[in-house]
């Protein structure tokens, strides 16, 4: 490999810039990852390569440059939000509209919520001054609902992005006190009119019926931060406690269970439904573990293998392969230069054994800027996965729908 042309060179660079790699978590990480030095001196390039056959390197060029202008499973593209505000850093929840497959993103410090359609054009819709914008959700009618914390509102948009319905969640005590919930993440029932959502500040649920009637039932765990809630197969709804450490379970009823985390102080995120059927799964920022939680309340913790000491984990979804994705990422100052990944777990792992990944493939995607502070993750209506960078104010997604079709 010496001596190459300029455009050799660059045709190296183009095929390794995005390199994924595979590891299995009973071999040692070192034996997986390719680990380029890359040197250009008077034409030399120099590569060095450790632990990773020849003839894999050479594969892989001849398959980066028979592809390199033509989009390829595993490519990761991100797309710069330009907020209409001074503010940033702010780019939180997303989700993908079922009927047309656009993307709607938050910009909670920028008081806007964003639509990205798939060939990347944004627009952009304002939402009242200081009322932090957050958790998004749609109804059976496939209209879109918004949570907004500062306010303690919970809207309705219309067609063009302007807010067409409001209700306020506002908590009202028998002294006339009124408390703010900050409500966050909102979802809807099996029934799509009931919505659901979490009081961050109050460590409360609450429902809004399709009449628009707000009731409010405490979990059992103070200062719990609820930050999510999702509808489970058992038409409960499901949710992390941030820092009370537990997940909690609240019927139609109002009737509220709590499970405790077996890690200490493991700050879980998000939650969703697993392909199976009968369980949850949610993603551990500090236990940088992804877990499952049966309907009795039972938790299996599978800890993820790390590409950093420090690496944390963000959301989590499945895909409808049954691959379960969630996001790590190097949390701030990052003086070291780590870089930041989505990871995909083998379907297999709905059968592990609590602890045990062997011989369930994990496989990392770098995401092509750093600092990201990844938030969330879904797959949207074209198929693909797309999760949102908070640090930056980037969406992006990872291709893996090869362009058949998709069925839910």
């Amino acid at each position: 490999l010496l001596f190459l042309n300029d455009f050799q060179c660059a045709m190296l660079l183009v095929c390794f810039h995005d390199f994924s790699f595979v590891k299995s978590s009973t071999e040692s990480l070192q034996h997986h990852y390719v680990n380029f030095r890359l040197v250009l001196d008077s034409g030399v390039l120099i590569m060095r390569c450790k632990w990773l056959p020849i003839t894999t390197i050479c594969l892989s060029f001849a398959i980066g440059l028979s592809a390199m202008a033509v989009e390829r499973l595993g490519d990761i593209t991100e797309f710069q939000l330009s907020w209409p505000s001074t503010e940033r850093n702010g780019t939180h929840e997303l989700i993908s509209d079922p009927a047309s497959g656009v993307i709607w993103t938050t910009g909670i410090k920028q008081d806007y919520i964003a639509r990205v359609k798939l060939d990347g054009k944004i627009d952009y819709f304002p939402m009242p001054k200081g009322s932090n914008p957050h958790g998004m959700a749609f109804d059976k009618q496939g209209r879109l609902w918004v949570s907004l914390e500062a306010s303690g509102f919970v809207v309705r948009l219309d067609d063009k992005g302007a807010i067409a319905e409001q209700i306020d969640v506002n908590i009202r005590s028998s002294s006339g006190q009124t408390v703010n919930p900050v409500p966050h993440a909102i979802a809807f029932g099996g029934d799509g009119k009931t919505i659901w959502f979490v009081g961050k500040a109050t460590s409360t649920v609450g429902r809004i019926d399709e009449n628009t009637v707000v009731k409010h039932f405490p979990l059992k765990t103070k200062n719990a931060l609820p930050i999510y809630i999702a509808l489970g197969p058992d038409g409960s709804m499901w949710g992390t406690q941030l820092i009370g450490n537990n997940i909690f379970r609240i019927r139609a009823t109002g009737e509220v269970s709590e499970f405790p985390i077996p890690t200490a102080n493991s700050r879980p995120i998000a939650i969703v439904p697993g392909p199976d059927g009968t369980s949850m799964w949610f993603s551990q920022e500090a236990g940088r573990k992804v877990a499952r939680i049966t309907s009795s309340g039972e938790i299996n913790e599978y800890p993820i293998p790390l590409l950093g000491e420090k690496s944390l984990l963000a959301g989590i979804a499945f895909d409808r392969e049954g691959n379960l994705w969630t996001q790590m990422y190097a949390p701030p100052p990052n003086k070291i230069g780590q870089t930041d990944h989505l990871v995909k777990i083998d379907k297999r792992i709905a059968a592990a054994v609590a602890g045990d990944l062997s011989g369930i493939s994990v496989t990392y995607y770098r995401t092509p800027s750093r600092n990201t502070i990844m938030h969330r993750i879904i797959q949207a209506a074209d198929g693909n996965m797309w999760f949102t960078e908070l640090n930056g104010d980037r969406i992006g997604k990872i291709l893996i729908n090869d362009g058949r079709k998709i069925t839910k």
